[in-house]
């Protein structure tokens, strides 16, 4: 035994096949992965000295033979593979950032960019301009070789981490610049003591009586510490963070924090809907009580708004906005230090801007002109509109529309109550607007003159009798040659009225006609143009208005003669454009044109039904017998038997597919279809209906479906045969040894057709 334990290589010893277990060996290791559970055992452990679970399953710590032949406890097949791990970069490497360009090449290298010269590149992909003659013939203007960049593939940490490339040694200059600073502080006040010791100044302090004592600081300490202050300050403007408390390009502390006593913006409106409150910067820029009604005044907090732009913020804003402009290009101001100079520039500066800005206006008009289309009506002219809502009775009494904008009692004068909006004293009285507020007015004006106390007139003497009537002769002379004057400026008047009335009747047919004209063929109204109206103008258009909303205009009789113009009024504002009008009738045909061209030869047509024949016996003879030149043929659409066999009477379209029936009776069609390699799914079909189904299922080799049926048809009918389901189209045609048939004739015809027959003979 023990020579044939030599006998084996010492290689091959790991490789041995395991021995059987005897029964007390097993109960041994039964009992040792007991105690090992119980803790009464130290746990098995593997090749890198790691505890294995004594209560992990035998499946899961049991290693494959293919893993690991030996056969050792371990659980590194169960953990991950380093084969299998993703290589993330480490978080050392990095693109290198500011890379010199090597050496540049005397000559052409081989495999070198043929353009430029470059070995990191190829021509295809470099950057240079194309040269005429490449570097690889001319071998000068050789480029420098790119440094290429690694290709970093970041874990999600490395891809997120804010500190990624950053270099160590980029601190060691601030730390050398902090340290040459601290040298020359050092090197300035070692020698401003030197002078001061060379001075005697120094001398002086030292001896004063006040140098050692504590009721007065000692000023060398003091001017230290000041010195010590300032150097502190050098970093001050490049330390601005959020979250601090000093503002560096101010030099002023920042007050970010409230009192603990006051109350919290964000809890001063509990309502969703209120002002918005921002958490991030603290800022609530809206009033939160401005949807409960109270005065922003009266609130202890209206909003940051409210302080920011009040009296005059803003105004101090844009003089600190043109004060910073000003220094910027080279004046010399300043709003705290100068505010007077400051604000005489400022007022100049926004005259003399005006200035240049009516001068250039000024210019460009003059040079290229177009003053008049700047001289239009202001936006509120042009697009305003306006609304009266009234409604009459049938009586022509308003019923709604002239209701009081103001209560009974809103309006007192001189004792007694009335309406504002009126100044009516009438209670329950119509609303007259601003009409009715400057006629009461000027009764009121009216009623309060002094009416002076009539005297009695003393009698009188004939002398003046006589001289009032001389004056009443006069008055009468002046009067006929007024009333001469009078009658002719009369004539005038009615001569204008009448032009003004035909250009009315003109407008209004016109306007008449373009109603009737579509919408998108209509002309441009233009405004720019528009002259006020005379006043013969106005009367004639008020006495061809229509009113159809005005119950009572029927009514009026016709128009009596026209009164004398009135005062010129104000200018009112644009109405709204009138409603569309109605569809006119439509025109008179107009005549009928010249003839055009001759046309172009159509496509002929299908092929008709057959005609009728006059032969006697051979009226009643219909039969067809037709096959199919194509296998697979379109699903739902009639089959087309191509190929015909028979056709008597001609009653079979072989271009359509279908049978037209000319003679009614009683007709007989049959279909014997050949399939390979799909079912069959075909019907035969009558005026667009299935009279009859047949399915026959393919079992791999060909097969023939067949099916047959008697029919009554009437004349135009139409038979044909279609698949009736897209998946189980299997029809099948080859010229060599099968066809696909569908035949039909007709049995016997209707008596009526054949009596109509003999009728016409005869």
């Amino acid at each position: 035994m023990a020579e044939s334990q030599a006998a084996v290589p010492e290689g091959s010893v790991g490789l041995e096949e395991p021995k059987k277990m005897t029964r007390e060996d097993w109960r041994k290791k039964k009992e040792l992965e007991e105690q090992r559970k119980l803790g009464n055992a130290p746990a098995e452990v593997d090749e890198e000295g790691k505890d294995i679970n004594p209560h992990i399953p035998q499946y899961i710590s049991s290693v494959p033979w293919y893993i690991d032949p030996s056969k050792r406890p371990t659980l590194k097949h169960q953990r991950p593979q380093e084969e299998k791990e993703k290589q993330f970069s480490a978080i050392g490497e990095w693109y290198k950032r500011g890379v010199q360009e090597n050496s540049v090449a005397t000559k052409y290298r081989k495999g070198a960019c043929e353009n430029c010269g470059s070995m990191t590149h190829k021509k295809k992909d470099c950057l240079e301009r194309p040269r005429k003659v490449g570097a690889k013939y001319t071998g000068t203007n050789i480029a420098p070789d790119e440094h290429a960049q690694i290709q970093l593939d970041l874990d999600y940490d490395g891809k997120r981490d804010r500190w990624n490339g950053y270099d160590p040694e980029e601190h060691m200059r601030i730390v050398e610049e902090y340290a040459k600073v601290d040298l020359a502080k050092r090197t300035l006040k070692a020698q401003r003591l030197q002078e001061e010791l060379a001075s005697g100044k120094l001398m002086d302090q030292a001896t004063s009586r006040n140098h050692w004592g504590d009721d007065e600081q000692n000023p060398l300490l003091e001017r230290d510490h000041n010195s010590e202050g300032e150097d502190e300050d050098k970093y001050a403007d490049d330390i601005d963070m959020p979250g601090q408390n000093f503002d560096s390009k101010r030099r002023i502390t920042v007050r970010n924090l409230r009192i603990r006593e006051d109350t919290a913006k964000y809890l001063r409106n509990l309502d969703p809907n209120s002002a918005y409150y921002d958490p991030k910067t603290r800022a609530m820029r809206e009033n939160p009580y401005s949807n409960t009604g109270k005065n922003p005044e009266e609130v202890g907090y209206a909003g940051d708004n409210f302080v920011r732009y009040s009296g005059a913020t803003i105004t101090m804003a844009q003089t600190q906005l043109f004060a910073w402009e000003a220094y910027e290009k080279g004046s010399d101001v300043h709003l705290q230090a100068d505010p007077t100079k400051l604000e005489l520039l400022h007022k100049s500066f926004k005259v003399k801007k005006e200035d240049f800005k009516m001068m250039q206006k000024e210019s460009i008009l003059e040079k290229y002109g177009g003053q008049e289309h700047l001289n239009v009506p202001s936006k509120e002219l042009l697009l305003a509109q306006t609304e009266e809502y009234v409604e009459y009775s049938r009586h022509g009494a308003v019923i709604k529309g002239q209701e009081k904008a103001c209560i009974w009692g809103s309006y007192w004068k001189d004792g007694r109550w009335g309406y504002k909006c009126c100044h009516s004293f009438i209670k329950m009285s119509y609303c007259t607007g601003e009409a009715g507020r400057q006629d009461t007015d000027d009764t009121l004006c009216i009623d309060n003159i002094q009416v002076e106390p009539q005297n009695f007139e003393e009698p009188k003497s004939l002398m003046e009798i006589h001289q009032e009537k001389l004056k009443e002769k006069k008055k009468k002379k002046k009067q006929k040659s007024c009333d001469s004057d009078s009658d002719n400026e009369e004539a005038k008047n009615r001569e204008k009225l009448r032009k003004a009335l035909n250009a009315e009747d003109a407008r209004l047919k016109q306007v008449e006609d373009l109603m009737q004209v579509d919408e998108r063929k209509r002309p441009y109204n233009s405004l720019y143009e528009v002259r006020e109206p005379t006043e013969e103008e106005m009367e004639a258009f008020r006495m061809k208005r229509q009113r159809p909303d005005d119950p009572m205009a029927s009514f009026l009789g016709k128009p009596g003669t026209p009164g004398k113009p009135g005062t010129k009024g104000r200018q009112g504002v644009i109405g709204k454009a009138g409603p569309r009008g109605l569809k006119g009738l439509q025109g008179d045909p107009g005549k009928s044109g010249a003839a055009g061209l001759k046309g172009e030869t159509g496509d002929g047509g299908e092929i008709g039904l057959p005609g009728v024949c006059r032969c006697g016996a051979n009226m009643a003879r219909s039969a067809f017998s037709v096959a199919v030149t194509k296998s697979y043929p379109q699903e739902r659409t009639p089959i087309l038997f191509n190929k015909v066999l028979m056709n008597e009477g001609s009653h079979y379209n072989a271009s359509t597919g279908k049978f037209v029936c000319a003679i009614p009776g009683i007709y007989y069609f049959t279909y014997d279809i050949t399939l390979a390699n799909k079912h069959l799914a075909i019907g035969l079909v009558h005026n667009g209906q299935y009279k009859i189904k047949t399915f026959d299922a393919n079992t791999g080799n060909y097969d023939v479906a067949s099916g047959s049926t008697v029919l009554h048809l009437k004349q135009g009918d139409e038979v044909w045969l279609q698949i009736f389901y897209s998946e189980q189209n299997g029809l099948f045609f080859d010229p060599y040894w099968t066809d696909s048939l569908f035949t039909g004739f007709l049995i016997y015809p209707d008596q009526d057709f054949i009596n109509a027959i003999d009728e016409g003979e005869n």
